[in-house]
């Protein structure tokens, strides 16, 4: 797997991965609230999303909550601290 890499997206990345899943979407005003959510907290700096690419194909996905002032995850103050991530929402597409 040479030419496979895993790196921070990019809000231009995390909006074009965002865009896909909901030109394919049977719910595309739930992937639409989806990404709206995703964009607020990669803007605001309370969460990292990663992808892995073989090639240029996004082949896996997760997400890491960095701040306790993240308003998306729920029991934000158990599980992230100054110290401590929240590592979640991995995904590996077929």
């Amino acid at each position: 797997m040479d030419n496979f890499i895993t790196k921070t997206a990019s809000i231009d990345e995390l909006e074009k991965i965002f865009d896909q899943k909901i030109a394919l979407s049977d719910e595309p005003e739930v992937t639409q609230a989806q990404k709206q959510r995703r964009m607020t907290d990669a803007r605001n700096g309370t969460k990292l999303y990663f992808f892995g690419y073989l090639g240029n194909e996004v082949i896996c996905e997760a997400n890491a909550t960095i701040s306790p002032l993240d308003v998306h995850t729920q029991n934000i103050h158990k599980v992230v601290s100054e110290n401590t991530a929240y590592l979640s929402a991995f995904l590996t597409r077929e």
